[in-house]
């Protein structure tokens, strides 16, 4: 996971006003997948429960101009310190691009920030709460710098190879693994594909056509019901794999049980895949 935005505490702390959206401006430094919103509340003036905060994210497209982009989800159970929302769509970022990393309440609480640091902020003090998502029509550039990020995943290729069941190079897709989880030999995998690498998984495994053979030492052996592989991945993380495959120390077999999708925000051709299923008990991971 990568950041943008301001992840240190500055030193100045002041109070929120409703219908105004405050935040910080900076670029990612890579292509990618935003995830989620995290700003900084002052613990000496917390969040008070109830008092609602939701966080938005909008692309800098000329000096006070600023379009939405996406919105995280809103809370009310307060709280201090570095607090995160996820956003409801998940949104494609560019690093060509500078966005507003901002944040909004209908209550007091206290945040941090900082003049004249950095690549400076933006803010709009005429900002209804309740009327979202639109543009931020009266969005003014500012010096200040908010402590306040969001954390992305980059979704350059280059750390996973899915293969099929014939382990050859034809049947071969490049990704970028987001995700890998392992609990009692059930696994989920999350990724981005475009269309048509998601057509091709489709078509060259069945999900559900599992079953689990027998034990070997309380660990439990799969077997692809097919017995043509017809429902088996190969994964093979690349030299350098690092964070999300860490833990992947070989090439996997993974029994396919399901694969959801959903669609990434922006004109980027991506999908958010995930894919569950199981390891047998005999493979290291």
């Amino acid at each position: 996971m990568e950041t943008f935005g301001e992840t240190n505490i500055r030193p100045t702390a002041a109070g929120v006003s409703t219908n105004v959206i405050k935040g910080t401006r900076r670029s990612p430094d890579y292509d990618g997948i935003a995830e989620s919103i995290t700003v900084y509340i002052d613990p000496a003036s917390p969040w008070i429960a109830s008092v609602k905060i939701k966080c938005v994210l909008f692309e800098r497209t000329g000096v006070n101009t600023y379009t939405y982009v996406a919105l995280t989800e809103e809370r009310d159970d307060g709280g201090s310190g570095w607090q995160t929302f996820k956003f409801l769509n998940k949104p494609y970022i560019y690093a060509s691009k500078t966005y507003a990393i901002e944040f909004m309440s209908n209550g007091s609480w206290y945040y941090r920030y900082e003049t004249n640091y950095g690549d400076g902020g933006s803010y709009d003090t005429d900002h209804s709460y309740t009327i979202h998502p639109r543009d931020a029509d009266n969005m003014v550039d500012t010096t200040t710098t908010y402590s306040i990020y969001c954390s992305y995943t980059p979704t350059y290729r280059g750390d996973l190879n899915i293969r099929y069941s014939s382990m050859s190079d034809i049947w071969n897709i490049e990704c970028r693994c987001s995700r890998w989880d392992v609990q009692d030999y059930s696994v989920v995998l999350e990724t981005w594909l475009t269309k048509s690498e998601l057509q091709t998984l489709r078509r060259n495994i069945r999900p559900n056509a599992v079953g689990e053979l027998y034990k070997l030492y309380q660990r439990p052996i799969y077997k692809d019901k097919t017995w043509k592989g017809d429902n088996t991945i190969y994964l093979l993380p690349r030299i350098g794999s690092q964070s999300t495959l860490k833990a992947m120390r070989e090439p996997t077999v993974m029994f396919v049980k399901s694969i959801t999708t959903t669609p990434v925000t922006g004109d980027n051709g991506y999908i958010d895949v995930k894919i569950e299923g199981f390891v047998s008990g005999n493979r290291g991971l």
